[in-house]
């Protein structure tokens, strides 16, 4: 979550913190959500949490874009890592990585569009009667 927004001192600072509540019963992903509480709270300006926090929100308004405003279309965990690998704390590198985005999902044979509705019923009824769903045209989603 941190990236390199914070320094070696900084992390293990943060690092110490987790593992000292870790022992005192805290759960891992209790410390999670603390993280990103933190990062989502915290004032840009912090000279300590401050990149760090614009990191994190600038990579999840990329996420958000890909996930919610493009449907998610892009599964190739690989591809979706080297995208945000390239989010900086620079606002400008959310607008790039978006543009990643839309030329990977527009160049993508798994873009669907104007397609039949799928009907799953009717498929279930064709199966029923004996009929193979044998072209890829009855196959279409919307």
């Amino acid at each position: 979550m941190l990236g390199d927004a914070f320094t070696a001192e900084n992390k293990a600072v943060v690092i110490e913190f987790i593992l000292t509540q870790m022992k005192a019963g805290k759960t891992f992903g209790a410390m999670i959500v603390w993280g990103i509480r933190t990062l989502v709270n915290v004032d840009h300006s912090n000279p300590v949490w401050g990149n760090a926090a614009k990191l994190f929100n600038h990579r999840v308004e990329v996420a958000k874009y890909h996930s919610i405003d493009r449907n998610g279309i892009i599964t190739d965990l690989a591809t979706l890592q080297q995208i945000l690998s390239g989010v900086t704390v620079n606002s400008e590198t959310i607008m790039t990585a978006k543009a990643a985005i839309d030329r990977l999902q527009d160049h993508s044979c798994m873009r669907i569009q104007h397609l039949n509705t799928f009907h799953l019923d009717e498929a279930l009824k064709n199966k029923k009667q004996g009929s193979v769903l044998s072209s890829v045209q009855e196959l279409k989603f919307a």
